[in-house]
């Protein structure tokens, strides 16, 4: 079997990694077709058809790659940064491009997650200013 590599996402390694992925070897299942008068063709197409997942390179696990390994990067990213409004854009962005929102129902759905947001801190702190009466030091 000869092998195809590419870049991917390890969730194992928690990074980018090579990932591999095993493939036929179409000359060999050639020769066999030609040996076996056709027969071998049968299992040539099975064997084709038949996709192994890419592999990480360090683990051995399951390797994301393509659009997963992109979504995954993004959310490393906005984990790392911890930008609240950027993941709100980054799912009205997901979901304008999957059901065509317009993109000023975009502009209210941010505007009333960032009221929610304050509206929260705001509530947050009034709580921890008022004093509880009844409370030993």
């Amino acid at each position: 079997m000869e092998s195809k590599s590419a870049s991917g996402y390890c969730s194992n390694c928690q990074r980018d990694v090579l990932a591999v992925r095993q493939t036929p070897n179409h000359v060999l299942h050639l020769l066999l077709a030609i040996v076996t008068s056709g027969l071998w063709i049968i299992i040539w197409v099975l064997v084709a058809v038949r996709r192994s997942a890419p592999r990480c390179t360090n683990c051995g696990n399951k390797a994301d790659t393509g659009l997963v390994k992109h979504l995954n990067n993004l959310n490393r990213y906005l984990k790392d940064r911890n930008d609240q409004i950027a993941r709100v854009r980054v799912n009205a962005a997901v979901e304008e491009a999957s059901s065509s929102i317009p993109s000023e129902k975009i502009d209210e759905m941010i505007s009333r997650y960032i009221d929610r947001q304050n509206a929260e801190k705001s509530i947050k702190q009034s709580a921890s200013q008022t004093p509880v009466f009844g409370r030993r030091k």
